[in-house]
């Protein structure tokens, strides 16, 4: 493969393409997807990757020490690392209800951080 192809291996549905994403003509084209879907996908995949980050952060006066929390949306790939050290530094305190926004605009994404469980204080 050249410099301006890439293979992916499409997650979109359980059929698992492997879609050739190449450039022809300044302009991005693929080959063997099976679905539009796929193709965007590819195409996504190649030129800008984004992921949702799950992870968790510390929390006080909680049933548990540590509160699940998620992206509401997608961040690049390349901020994944850096976002995950920062979320490793936050530390709230309950009580804190699901969609909670625990970090706002994580690495400049304009994408918020949120609780996935509710938890409530415990004295």
């Amino acid at each position: 493969m050249g410099e301006d192809e890439s293979s992916v291996t499409c997650i979109c549905c359980p059929m698992g393409c492997k879609i050739r994403v190449y450039r022809q003509d300044g302009e991005w084209k693929t080959a063997d997807a099976l679905c539009k879907r796929g193709v965007e996908y590819a195409v996504q995949e190649v030129v800008d990757p984004r992921r949702v980050l799950t992870s968790s952060v510390r929390i006080n006066g909680g049933v548990v020490r540590m509160l699940p929390v998620r992206s509401n949306g997608e961040i690049p790939r390349d901020l994944v690392a850096q976002a995950v050290r920062i979320l490793g530094a936050v530390v709230i305190d309950a009580p804190v209800n699901v969609g909670d926004v625990v970090y706002e605009d994580i690495c400049g994404s304009g994408v918020d951080v949120v609780a996935t469980r509710s938890m409530k204080r415990v004295e």
